[in-house]
């Protein structure tokens, strides 16, 4: 079974939501899971065991709001991307009970990536393929997704999400590329994920998939889906 996992995008201390990574437009999210904005109360509910939170402050700004964050990380198994981009900003993480997202849209190079493995060991790491219109965001690695991902496995990777920011809230996704993939570790994917998407991933090389706006509307049932 494919484990569906809950997306919660924060900024400024409100869960929020907009579509294909236009984050100057996103605005607070509206969810079957709470009345308000909350992004502890929202969690509080969420019927996943495992949570991915973007922090847009961190990632936009390298302003991460780690208080939500830590409030968080109490209530789910959490994984973090605050926006990490040198060995620096590693040291947030070491008081943070979560996994670790490197994001490829902002990480400034591949030692990072190293660094990162050596300080919390490789299972606390998910290096994030982050993709806008089939080519991967980096300063560094290649634009093929499946070239970056063979480069991270090589370099001792064992967790990466395939984040296509494309397909963000827009309902819509194009995953063929995975058909090919020789899979090593564990294969998470994001971004445009239905309902309508479970039944070719259960026979895709994939452990799990990151869901917010299907799952945020009530369209997915999970206990149907995996989780």
């Amino acid at each position: 079974m494919v484990e569906v996992i809950a997306v919660l995008d924060i900024r400024g201390g409100v869960a929020v939501a907009g579509k294909s990574g236009r984050r100057d437009e996103y605005k607070p999210l509206k969810t079957v899971f709470s009345d308000s904005s909350n992004p502890v109360e929202i969690t509080s509910n969420l019927p996943c065991p495992r949570l991915y939170v973007a922090d847009l402050d961190g990632i936009s700004r390298g302003q991460p709001d780690t208080g939500t964050l830590k409030s968080l990380s109490k209530l789910k198994r959490v994984m973090v991307d605050l926006g990490v981009r040198g060995a620096h900003d590693l040291q947030l993480f070491s008081e943070m009970d979560c996994d670790i997202v490197l994001g490829t849209e902002t990480i400034s190079d591949i030692d990072v990536i190293t660094e990162a493995i050596q300080r919390f060991g490789g299972g606390r790491i998910i290096v994030s393929i982050d993709i806008k219109n089939g080519v991967v965001l980096s300063s560094f690695l290649p634009s093929q997704p499946l070239k970056t991902y063979r480069l991270l496995v090589a370099e001792g990777v064992e967790r990466v999400i395939f984040l296509d920011i494309s397909s963000v809230g827009t309902g819509k996704s194009d995953y063929g590329f995975i058909k090919d993939l020789n899979k090593a570790g564990e294969i998470l994917l994001g971004g445009g994920i239905t309902a309508e998407d479970f039944e070719w991933l259960e026979c895709a090389p994939v452990d799990g998939v990151l869901v917010g706006t299907a799952l945020h509307r009530g369209e997915l049932d999970v206990k149907q889906s995996g989780s």
